[in-house]
């Protein structure tokens, strides 16, 4: 994908989503001043927190001790990912990862890098996993490991539902894919939207039930 990607970029290059400078996706000028970069926070209240973690009274509403969200999801965000997921633009994943890397602290050697897994419709349809495809550059950049340690086992969608169905949905969607990776090896699993958090949450439990005791989540954006 990325040979194809050079490919197609020399004949015809990338422009900037915001200002279409060419060259890139996403310019940093615009990223700088149009991204609204989040602050270290609870995910749930927006309570500020050391690294990101959920807050003491959040904590029983769900599995995620700790979520780091990159930006909001604006428009030109909301641009960025849609661009990835529904043209192809494989660029974009690239650019996202670059965000998440400049957004997030540093990480251990030993730790690897996961992702929440589209459905087998969506993987059928698009031929990749967008998700996937963040996390694996993410994981170049950082040096990391990137291991598919979990699959999503229906086609179900979550648009329209409410915080309890998207829990109860997002439970019974997923499974363990693979134990490969070490019990003692911190885990960071990455999404590329956050919403109610109840995706990220079933997932991070299916980790953490299966033994990872330090698994950490990472979204590109969240919704306002």
């Amino acid at each position: 994908m990325k040979f194809i990607d050079k490919i197609i970029g020399l004949i015809a290059p990338h422009h900037c989503i915001i200002c279409n400078a060419e060259g890139t996706i996403l310019c940093q000028a615009c990223y700088l001043s149009e991204f609204i970069n989040q602050v270290s926070a609870c995910f749930i209240c927006e309570k500020a927190t050391v690294d990101s973690k959920v807050c003491d009274k959040c904590t029983s509403k769900t599995p995620i001790r700790r979520l780091r969200v990159s930006t909001y999801l604006d428009p030109h965000v909301q641009k960025l990912i849609y661009n990835l997921k529904f043209s192809r633009t494989y660029a974009c994943a690239r650019r996202i990862a670059e965000i998440l890397d400049d957004t997030s602290p540093l990480l251990f050697s030993n730790t690897v890098v996961t992702f929440v897994p589209s459905s087998p419709s969506r993987m059928r349809a698009r031929g990749y996993d967008h998700a996937k495809l963040i996390a694996k550059e993410f994981a170049r950049i950082r040096g990391l490991k990137c291991k598919p340690l979990l699959s999503k086992t229906n086609n179900s969608r979550q648009v329209g539902a409410n915080k309890k169905q998207r829990l109860q949905q997002a439970r019974s969607s997923y499974r363990l894919k693979s134990r490969q990776v070490e019990l003692d090896s911190p885990i960071i699993l990455i999404d590329d939207i956050v919403t109610t958090g109840a995706t990220l949450g079933a997932c991070a439990e299916l980790l953490k039930k299966a033994g990872y005791k330090d698994v950490s989540c990472m979204a590109f954006a969240k919704k306002f």
